[in-house]
């Protein structure tokens, strides 16, 4: 391989590389305070489980990380109304403010379950920062 074609080869490795990251970039999904289930599903797509409980409905959804975090991504309504969301998953936002902060899991030990402390992340966010 010549000097010229491997330049061309970098150029191109390169240009590929940033067109991913924008696509990557475009990838996250956001919901918001005052969004209806049907605007959920629409963003998240169908829930893997619901539940309801007098006024208030709950979507779970995967976060490929409920080992590591505890339970899996989920959407509170109230009235049919986004009141709050409790997210892992990297590609997912609330655009409101969670009564979780990001980061915070709960640390297993053998004998008991311990207690809820801040991390920098679940270690899905640590596989998918490194998959970009």
């Amino acid at each position: 391989m010549g000097l010229k074609s491997a330049a061309r080869y970098v150029t191109v490795l390169a240009a590929i590389v940033a067109i991913v990251s924008a696509v990557k970039a475009q990838e996250t999904q956001t919901i918001r305070p005052g969004m209806t289930e049907q605007d959920v599903v629409a963003v998240f797509g169908e829930p893997q489980g619901k539940s309801t409980y007098e006024s208030f409905t709950f979507f779970f959804y995967d976060n490929s990380c409920e080992k590591e975090c505890g339970f899996p991504d989920t959407v509170f309504f109230d009235g049919g109304q986004v009141v709050d969301a409790v997210l892992r998953a990297p590609w997912r936002e609330y655009a409101g403010e969670s009564s979780s902060p990001k980061g915070v899991v709960r640390l297993r030990k053998a004998s008991s379950p311990g207690p809820l402390r801040a991390a920098n992340a679940c270690r899905c966010r640590a596989r998918w920062r490194e998959s970009r």
